[in-house]
């Protein structure tokens, strides 16, 4: 199985996020690729991808516009049998929350199952038993 991680970041904490994200799927025997979402140019290079997952920095319960527009690429597509994980960091969890939806409602026409989203405050990003409870309890759907 593939997983294709595309995320954006402002203070590297989205980043930590896919790093964790990344190792937890190794462990569960996927094939992990990262991609900034500033080198995502091409909907093909999620196209053998089981599970994508998007990331991004929040700021008043809005993903990051860059991040937006990366994901135009992807709202034409069919991505029918194709997994979604949503995350953010944010100053407050209701944000984080916020957005999550904002960019799982984005590709809802594309067919892609949305199997669940996850995220933290940014002064909880060192609270890695949180945030690992969390990714265990999403992946656990997969």
């Amino acid at each position: 199985m593939k997983a294709v991680i595309i995320y954006d970041t402002k203070t590297g904490n989205s980043l930590k996020l896919s790093n964790m994200l990344s190792d937890s799927l190794k462990s569960k025997n996927f094939e992990v690729e990262i991609i900034r979402d500033k080198e995502f140019k091409d909907v093909n290079m999620v196209k053998n991808a089981d599970l994508i997952i998007i990331g991004t920095p929040v700021h008043a319960s809005m993903p990051a516009f860059t991040l937006l527009r990366k994901l135009k690429l992807l709202q034409n597509q069919n991505l029918e049998g194709k997994k979604l994980i949503v995350f953010g960091t944010s100053r407050f969890k209701d944000q984080w929350i916020k957005a999550c939806e904002k960019i799982k409602g984005k590709l809802l026409a594309t067919k892609i199952s949305f199997i669940g989203k996850f995220g933290c405050l940014e002064n909880e990003i060192n609270s890695k038993d949180q945030i690992q409870n969390q990714i265990n309890e999403i992946l656990k759907n997969i």
